[in-house]
C-alpha cells in the first residue's frame, strides 16, 4: 500500500505514514465521522430536553387548579399558597405576595342580593367602586364590582343563597395586570351545592 500524500510504501494495517505522518487508515476516518455525528445527536437531544423542561415549567407555573373556598369553586394558580389573611375566611397569596384571592362568607338574613349590595355602602371616600356586571356564571347570579384606592385594585364577586352571602375578592397592587387571572376566576366561579 502506498501513502496518498508522499507515495512511500507503507504496511497494510498502518494508520499513519511513517514518512510524512499522514493518516492513511480508512477505519480512523470512519470512526471520526461517526463520533462527530453522534456528538451532534447528543447536543440536539440535550437542547430538546432543555426546551421541553423550560416549556413544562412555564406551563406548570401558569396553570392552576379549581379549589373549594368555603363552598365556592374558584380557580387558583398552582404557585399561590393558602395562607391566613386578616379579613378573609380563606385566602391564597401569590409568590410575590402582591395578589390575593380571598373569600368572605356571611349568614344571610333573608336579604335579596341588591339589598345586600346597598347595605355594603361601596361609596367610601378612599375607595371608588363601580359595578361592572350582573350575570349568571355556572347557574349562579353574580354581581361584580371593580374597586380602586391609591394602592390597590380589587375585584369583588358577590352572590347570595338562602343561607349565605359569598364575596370573592381578587385584590392586587395597582401596577399588576391581572386580566388573564380575572378571566379564569370569573369563568370558574361555581357554588357548591
Amino acid at each position: 500500500m502506498k501513502c496518498n500524500n508522499c507515495g512511500k510504501e507503507i504496511k497494510e494495517k498502518s494508520l499513519f505514514c511513517s514518512n510524512c505522518g499522514t493518516i492513511v487508515g480508512s477505519s480512523v476516518k470512519i470512526t471520526k465521522t461517526k463520533k462527530s455525528k453522534s456528538q451532534y445527536v447528543l447536543i440536539a437531544l440535550a437542547l430538546l430536553l432543555l426546551i421541553f423542561t423550560v416549556a413544562c415549567y412555564i406551563v406548570f407555573k401558569n396553570s392552576g387548579q379549581i379549589v373549594d373556598m368555603n363552598g365556592i369553586k374558584i380557580y387558583v394558580p398552582n404557585d399561590y399558597k393558602e395562607e391566613i389573611k386578616a379579613g378573609y375566611d380563606e385566602a391564597y397569596i401569590s409568590p410575590k405576595e402582591d395578589i390575593v384571592i380571598g373569600i368572605i362568607t356571611k349568614e344571610n338574613k333573608n336579604l335579596k342580593l341588591d339589598d345586600y349590595i346597598k347595605k355594603l355602602d361601596l361609596k367610601s371616600s378612599n375607595i371608588k367602586c363601580e359595578k361592572e356586571f350582573t350575570k349568571n356564571i355556572n347557574n349562579t347570579k353574580w354581581i361584580k364590582y371593580k374597586c380602586k384606592s391609591e394602592k390597590e385594585k380589587t375585584n369583588m364577586y358577590i352572590t347570595l343563597t338562602n343561607k349565605k352571602i359569598y364575596i370573592v375578592f381578587l385584590e392586587t397592587i395597582k401596577e399588576n395586570n391581572i386580566s388573564n387571572l380575572e378571566d379564569k376566576i370569573e369563568s370558574s366561579l361555581e357554588l357548591i351545592k
